[in-house]
């Protein structure tokens, strides 16, 4: 692999970081509103927001 093959696939892996960080950071400002907003508990906004098993670990753990 190339120099510049290299910085290019270091490139979309920081994107790619961003991307999932930026969705999980809308993610907890949603749950967060609807548990201060509407009295849900967490399993409650996060079912409505229909976020996956794998969301809710990160998620939870944020919370």
């Amino acid at each position: 692999m190339t120099l510049m093959m290299e910085l290019k696939e270091q490139r979309r892996e920081g994107f790619d970081e961003g991307i999932n960080k930026g969705r999980i950071d809308t993610i907890l400002k949603n749950v967060r509103a609807l548990i201060d907003k509407k009295g849900w508990s967490p399993d409650e906004a996060l079912d409505i927001l229909n976020v996956s098993p794998e969301d809710r670990l990160v998620v939870m753990s944020q919370l």
